[in-house]
């Protein structure tokens, strides 16, 4: 089974229970794989950090295959975080964080079409 990295990545953040180790056990025996489900793990922990500090604060915008450090604090667990991430990441916590808040993203925003782009590269079809 071959799958485009980025895709799952968006698949592993938005449902993590899409790839489910008994369905696709030949998916997770990939080492390669490995790299990837720990970064959506990091890109979900960011997310609850994030929405937890009450206060997100400002993502640095979109640089094709560049990655941005994001900093935060959550003062009620005494958390500092910093965190680097790539651009479909970035975008990824900021599609999630703001649906979690019930705030709507625009199908105009960067950070929404770079994850829908991400999404469609899952091929459904085999």
């Amino acid at each position: 089974m071959t799958i485009d990295r980025d895709a799952l990545l968006a698949a592993l953040v938005l449902a993590p229970a899409t790839y489910s180790r008994n369905r696709f056990f030949e998916l997770y025996r990939d080492p390669t794989i490995a790299r990837v489900r720990r970064r959506a793990s990091l890109v979900r922990s960011v997310v609850r950090h994030l929405i937890a500090s009450g206060d997100p604060p400002l993502l640095p915008a979109l640089a094709r295959g560049g990655r941005a450090t994001v900093s935060f604090e959550v003062p009620a667990i005494k958390l500092r975080r910093t965190v680097m991430l790539d651009d479909l990441e970035i975008a990824l916590v900021r599609v999630v964080s703001q649906k979690r808040l019930g705030a709507p993203l625009d199908d105009a925003d960067p950070h929404r079409i770079r994850v829908d782009e991400a999404v469609r590269a899952l091929d459904v079809r085999e």
